[in-house]
């Protein structure tokens, strides 16, 4: 329970330093997960014309299409990524920034206090050394998000295999 509020808080506090970054990466797991599923249903499209009617035209343009869909995911995936990366690197100086106005906050005699300083020290040891804190909790939402939408989208697959009509 303790671990879920800490992230909870962690994600909105990601969210007030840089939204952004947080749609980004919502975007790409989604796009991500998404993806394969387009090449399923064309690779299905294909199969089906070659096992049934066999029209040379609309293999060939199921081909294309499918080459083409391919292209234009890689491009826009690309594209998702290069934008999720840029927004990544604004958490870095969004952090720092918040890091520095938290310490600016504090009296003095708080902040010469050694256990102040060993906090201090821990916390952008953690942060930016071991890779935790709220850099860490941005990448787990990518972990969650993802495996969710694939399952989805499998779901969805196999629904409509089941629901399709067969000749």
């Amino acid at each position: 329970k303790e671990v879920c509020s800490v992230t909870l808080r962690g994600f909105k506090l990601l969210y007030r330093m840089q939204p952004k970054a947080i749609l980004t990466s919502v975007i790409l797991a989604i796009w991500s997960a998404l993806t394969p599923y387009v090449g399923i249903s064309f690779s299905a499209q294909i199969i089906d014309e070659l096992a049934g009617g066999r029209n040379p035209e609309r293999l060939w343009s199921l081909v294309l299409l499918s080459l083409g869909s391919a292209a234009i995911i890689s491009l826009i995936g690309a594209l998702l990524s290069r934008w999720n990366d840029a927004e990544s690197e604004k958490i870095g100086s969004s952090y720092h920034h918040l890091f520095v106005a938290k310490n600016l906050d504090m009296d003095f005699v708080r902040i010469d206090d050694p256990e102040t300083h060993k906090m201090l020290h821990t916390i952008e040891q953690n942060a930016a050394g071991g890779g935790w804190g709220l850099f860490k909790i941005r990448r787990n939402l990518n972990s969650i998000i993802s495996p969710i939408f694939s399952i989805l989208g499998g779901i969805v697959l196999t629904v409509t295999l089941f629901t399709s009509r067969v000749p």
